[in-house]
């Protein structure tokens, strides 16, 4: 697998799929896609993506009565 190319600056749109391999911890992404959380978290961009995103991610975690995991897919809007 390849590397990721983080910007210096601005915003990044991401799908679904990256905010649920992350939050199922699942490889190789969630290593690939742990430096931009970092980067993020340090106000070096922002991250948007659509109100769908919240759907597709409490999917999985709704259908298995996993609340641990359903709480990783709340929302913390700014």
């Amino acid at each position: 697998m390849g590397t990721l190319a983080l910007p210096i600056s601005g915003s990044i749109y991401l799908d679904a799929n990256c905010f649920i391999y992350s939050m199922e911890k699942i490889e190789p992404y969630n290593t690939l896609l742990k430096p931009m959380w970092v980067a993020a978290k340090a106000n070096q961009f922002e991250i948007v993506s659509s109100e769908l995103t919240l759907l597709e991610t409490l999917t999985k975690p709704l259908q298995d009565d996993d609340t641990m995991l359903e709480n990783l897919s709340s929302p913390k809007c700014k």
